[in-house]
């Protein structure tokens, strides 16, 4: 029994480390995409600003 939970002891923090990593990097991924559409948008709406600017 006490080999059960050293083994448990172990292994959580381990595998609590992974998990944690894990939502990071889906934190960071989701982030730097949500960055990346919002520049992408930014960028449209002044392009399309520029566009009618030109026009008139």
């Amino acid at each position: 029994m006490d080999k059960l939970i050293g083994v448990t002891a172990v292994s959580t923090p381990l595998w609590l480390h992974y998990f944690n990593t894990g939502i990071a990097i889906c934190v960071g991924l989701g982030g730097v995409l949500l960055l990346g559409f919002r520049i992408a948008k930014a960028r449209q709406d002044y392009l399309k600003a520029k566009e009618e600017r030109g026009k008139s």
